[in-house]
């Protein structure tokens, strides 16, 4: 299984980064639960590879991808 780490900071309100093995996408935990959004499935890599990086309106996350 493909895990997300948190969020690094996308401007003021954090974020959440969370995936399912086929989606992947951020959830405002600032209360704003109208801001989502998905991006299409990720390939598998292993532990230690290049991060995946979402980016959203008003900022971007950044998430290292870790294999279980």
């Amino acid at each position: 299984m493909v895990k997300l780490t948190e969020i690094l900071q996308p401007r003021k309100s954090a974020a959440r980064i969370y995936a399912d093995g086929f989606t992947a996408g951020f959830q405002s935990v600032d209360g704003n639960e109208g801001v989502k959004t998905s991006v299409p499935a990720m390939p598998p890599l292993k532990a230690g590879e290049t991060p995946y990086e979402l980016g959203f309106g008003h900022g971007k996350a950044k998430a290292e991808l870790r294999s279980e």
